[in-house]
């Protein structure tokens, strides 16, 4: 039996199946939040958190679009980890890694690596993927939540009173953001709140959810666990996504 990642997919569009030349048909709406396409490599993204899913849907479609349960075929320790050092990837994404003949630097991530093998291909994320994927690596994953537009685009829909039930409760939300910047920030509270106040200024977050947000930071109820983190994936191959479900 092969191996599966359970994960989301928020579109606008209604599908039967993930088609890779569509890439980037949702771009004029993810651009308006300050988000290209290949931010985290080229391909389809997914999230193995549903609100994560579910928050593209709704920043893309307001009240319509689709929202997909899907099938990843691949194994998280064959996917370059874009927020992890090279030296921190799995084996076998080091052992792919040695027949590129990329330079990377000492200390650089595997977002680094991405982004310089986009620029030796003339700026072309595609071609970037394509090289990762004929090394054997299908794809990328990183953490979620790191993401300023899945907690800033709700559509009109504010966290009002701590409780938003068209989206499930943003308290965790806002825990798990709240995490994300502590972990970015190797555990130093007073940076990641920092952060956090730069990242709401910029995209222009309610002010309900920053105070969350540094509210979970200064209290100290949340810790840094990257085991049981969300993780967000790009897959760069039609063949390994199978949709379970849509709504």
């Amino acid at each position: 039996m092969a191996y599966a990642i359970p994960a989301w997919h928020g579109s606008p569009h209604d599908f039967d199946k993930f088609d890779l030349s569509k890439v980037g048909t949702g771009e004029k709406e993810m651009t308006r939040y300050g988000r290209h396409f290949a931010d985290r490599g080229w391909g389809h993204y997914f999230s193995d958190d549903r609100d994560v899913g579910d928050s593209y849907r709704r920043m893309m479609a307001g009240n319509g679009g689709k929202l997909y349960s899907v099938e990843l075929d691949v194994e998280p320790k064959n996917l370059l980890h874009w927020d992890r050092p090279i030296t921190e990837q799995s084996p076998e994404v080091r052992k792919a890694l040695e027949g590129l003949g990329a330079d990377i630097p000492d200390g650089a991530t595997g977002g680094d690596l991405f982004k310089t093998l986009e620029r030796a291909a003339g700026g072309d994320p595609q071609a970037a993927s394509r090289r990762l994927s004929d090394a054997g690596i299908p794809g990328t994953q990183y953490y979620a939540h790191n993401d300023p537009a899945e907690y800033s685009t709700f559509q009109g829909r504010p966290f009002e009173k701590g409780v938003d039930a068209s989206s499930g409760n943003p308290g965790d939300l806002q825990a798990k953001t709240a995490l994300n910047f502590l972990d970015a920030a190797g555990g130093d509270v007073n940076k990641a709140m920092q952060n956090a106040v730069a990242t709401a200024d910029r995209v222009g977050w309610p002010d309900d959810v920053l105070n969350g947000v540094l509210n979970h930071l200064a209290s100290g109820d949340i810790a840094m666990n990257p085991a049981t983190r969300a993780h967000n994936y790009t897959i760069s191959s039609d063949d390994l996504i199978k949709i379970l479900g849509k709504e």
